[in-house]
């Protein structure tokens, strides 16, 4: 579902669509990327987002993980683990801090790479040590765990 749309907002109507379908499962689909527009969605019942321009990976990524039974045993927003604390997730050096900074801004892998100036399995390797480190199994979840911290 786009967040922006003619005459009702995406998220409007993904809130009604999710009051009469319960079972519903409602990505939203945007270029905005901001902690209130996630927050709203989420106040909506959004159960994932994704960013445009989109990249087939994240889509099948956010697909596989926002429906019951396929990747984690909750959906989308929800699958934050809460065995570990904030300050173990915190435990990440200056490099993965930067590239969680321009992950929740948005930016796509090749944005990141040239910003940094790194390569791309140099990138995939630092994100992938980030995962570990947070306990998340993809960008979505440590998207909305690093702009929920500070709350």
């Amino acid at each position: 579902m786009g967040i922006r749309m003619p005459g009702m907002s995406g998220i409007e109507c993904g809130r009604r669509l999710k009051e009469m379908l319960s079972g519903l499962v409602v990505i939203f689909v945007t270029g905005l990327f901001d902690a209130s527009t996630i927050n709203e969605a989420l106040q909506a019942g959004g159960d994932n987002f994704l960013v445009r321009p989109l990249e087939i990976g994240q889509c099948l990524a956010t697909l596989r993980f926002s429906f019951p039974g396929r990747g984690s045993a909750k959906r989308g927003w929800a699958t934050i683990p809460t065995t570990r604390s904030d300050d173990e997730r915190g435990q990440l050096s200056d490099r993965e801090n930067e590239v969680m900074d321009w992950l929740a801004k948005g930016l796509l892998y090749k944005e990141i790479e040239g910003k940094l100036s790194l390569s791309s399995s140099l990138l995939k390797k630092i994100q992938h040590k980030i995962f570990a480190k947070l306990g998340f199994s993809n960008r979505t979840e440590a998207v909305n765990w690093w702009l929920g911290r500070g709350q």
